[in-house]
């Protein structure tokens, strides 16, 4: 008999090209409580490898702290309303954390 894990806490990675994007998905994965909190970061510079060139562009960072039941779901909505073909979508495990922190997103992350 297999033991019920308990429900992993993420961060999410998600880069977007401007800041509106940004809080348009931010916002609706918080309203629809696929998550408890996302952190836009403004500003920020990428160098990456697109179409047989390196490409350099100003893209805005989203950190989105949710749970693993909720990554899929995520995936499938940040891909419908984002304006990238191959959007940044990556999910990290929380390995510690301060444990009412913790408790707090699988609260709000239901």
């Amino acid at each position: 008999m297999r033991m019920k894990r308990d429900v992993r806490c993420l961060v999410g990675l998600v880069t977007c090209p401007d800041v509106v994007s940004a809080k348009k998905i931010a916002k609706c994965i918080v309203k629809e409580k696929l998550c408890a909190c996302v952190n836009i970061l403004k500003n920020m510079e990428s160098v990456f490898f697109w179409e047989n060139k390196v490409q350099k562009e100003k893209e805005v960072l989203l950190l989105i702290k949710t749970t693993d039941k909720n990554k899929v779901k995520l995936t499938k909505i940040i891909r419908k309303m984002h304006p990238y073909k191959v959007p940044e979508i990556i999910f990290l495990e929380i390995q510690y954390g301060l444990d009412d922190f913790l408790a707090w997103i699988k609260k709000e992350s239901s």
